[in-house]
């Protein structure tokens, strides 16, 4: 289907939902905005419509492209060009519509996810299983209310069992209430997934024998200093060498390596990092300075002639410390969010990830039951359209296909929309990956959904940024680049070739 096909299908019928693939400079947002226009000359209330943005700015152009377009619609001009991908002529019919959708242009919802969430939630609290007086509590303020938890936590009253772990947390951090609510805000923000991680064992399980192997070869290294290799040579920036410098710290150190690692262990882990870069001169009876534990070196060849660490036996026993660190971390944190955010939904403290989690699941809910919550709802709110779909996060796409289904089902992607009730337009190659959870991979899921019967998929491939000649270079390079479809990402298709455009800047 041409490009000039596909617009006018978004603007000439109404009745049918539409997925959009967009690229960019192709004019979506004025596609997005004629549809609105066309809806309400085809006698679709305006406060049934809700415009879904990415961003607040992006709201206020909505709002302020979709009032041009309805004063420019309310009257009927003298001449009209007619133009087959854009609306018709207005009739004296589709200007008195659009006066009165200009009226109440303030009931038409234009605003982020985020406000929608809030705006339908705060509308049911009790099925949303919050209090009416919930609000949404800024970052910062979040912040301080996660280190408070963390005190009481570590204070033990939350249990003995998520003390001890708090305590476990705590050993493997340098700031460990940083950490804590660094990962808490990360992980907090993505509890609709399964988190799978080890529980952990303890250190000494972990490490097994490799420390006393360590230790004893660190004691005939501060017993022999003699056997560094090139001492007091400088490295290759006229700094201290990495050898020199693991030697010193070895010295420094002493009490870290020899002490309890489970009570030191981000100090233990930059020694060893630094300790493994040492080198050992070359000399015929090395084995007998080590003994047993000789095989931990390994000797080098090429223009050094010496021996080093094996790089395999230390680089395991840090890998092995390091997964310890993030499964401690894992164990805590999941625990702690097995608690903490039933403990703020109970008292109103919300974030805006909490709102689009807790509609996900009362829809959900209501889904299993009926559905007469998501009819209700749907009496209010029955056209949604989604602008920067690339950037949603998986929820996303759930919330508003139970809200749009006229066969509803449990699993929402069974769900089949109302004719007309969804339009979803977005580019993945635009994707801001993981931002705010994006996720490309719910971009081509509902694809998918749309090309298996709740709607229809388009293809908007003009661009009106550039010129012919950055067409033609679009065109050779990122059909190479992207000239299959992949489970990540979405092909290209090719821009067609305005000759107008040429030289055209």
């Amino acid at each position: 289907m041409s490009d000039i096909e596909a617009r006018k299908k978004i603007i000439r019928d109404t009745n049918t939902n539409y997925f959009v693939e967009a690229g960019a400079g192709s004019g979506k947002t004025t596609v997005l905005v004629e549809r609105m226009v066309a809806m309400v000359e085809n006698g679709i209330p305006v406060d049934k419509i809700c415009t879904i943005t990415f961003t607040k700015a992006a709201a206020n152009e909505f709002y302020e492209r979709f009032q041009k377009r309805l004063i420019e619609r309310s009257r009927v001009p003298d001449s009209f060009v007619e133009v087959a991908h854009k609306l018709p002529k207005p009739t004296e019919e589709t200007a008195l519509l659009c006066q009165k959708a200009l009226e109440n242009i303030d009931l038409c919802f234009m605003g982020t996810i985020d406000s929608f969430c809030n705006m339908i939630l705060s509308e049911h609290p009790t099925e949303a299983k919050i209090p009416s007086s919930s609000s949404i509590i800024p970052e910062e303020e979040m912040n301080l209310i996660y280190l408070q938890e963390y005190s009481e936590i570590q204070r033990g009253n939350y249990g003995s069992e998520l003390q001890d772990l708090c305590t476990r947390f705590a050993n493997t951090r340098i700031g460990p209430e940083k950490a804590f609510v660094t990962i808490i805000n990360n992980l907090n923000d993505i509890r609709y997934a399964d988190f799978v991680y080890s529980d952990p064992k303890e250190l000494n399980d972990i490490i097994g024998t490799r420390r006393d192997t360590l230790l004893k070869v660190f004691e005939v290294m501060l017993k022999y200093p003699n056997l560094a290799y090139e001492k007091g040579k400088l490295g290759r920036t006229g700094k201290e060498s990495d050898s020199d410098k693991g030697w010193r710290t070895l010295e420094e150190k002493q009490t870290v390596l020899f002490g309890d690692w489970e009570n030191n262990f981000t100090d233990v882990i930059k020694v060893l990092k630094d300790i493994k870069k040492c080198r050992f001169i070359k000399v015929e009876n090395i084995e007998s300075y080590f003994e047993a534990q000789s095989y931990v070196l390994k000797e080098r060849g090429g223009n050094l002639k010496c021996y080093i660490f094996d790089e395999t036996y230390m680089d395991e026993l840090i890998t092995d410390m390091e997964n310890y660190q993030s499964q401690i971390a894992m164990k805590f944190v999941c625990e702690c969010l097995n608690i903490i955010p039933n403990k703020l939904r109970n008292e109103g403290k919300l974030s805006f990830f909490d709102y689009k989690l807790y509609l996900r699941d009362m829809l959900r809910d209501d889904a299993i039951n009926g559905g007469k919550l998501i009819s209700h709802i749907y009496n209010r709110h029955s056209y949604f359209l989604i602008d920067e779909f690339q950037d949603t996060d998986p929820m996303q796409a759930e919330i508003f296909f139970y809200l749009a289904a006229e066969k509803l089902d449990k699993d929402w992607k069974k769900c089949i929309p109302y004719p007309g009730s969804l339009f979803i337009v977005g580019d993945p190659k635009q994707s801001i990956y993981r931002f705010k959870n994006a996720d490309v991979a719910s971009f081509k899921l509902v694809r998918s959904l749309f090309s298996a019967g709740a709607g229809e998929v388009l293809q908007l491939t003009s661009n009106f940024r550039s010129t012919a000649q950055l067409h033609e270079w679009f065109n050779d390079v990122f059909s190479k680049l992207l000239g299959e479809d992949t489970e990540d990402q979405s092909r290209f298709e090719n821009i067609p070739i305005d000759e107008k455009r040429r030289d055209k800047y």
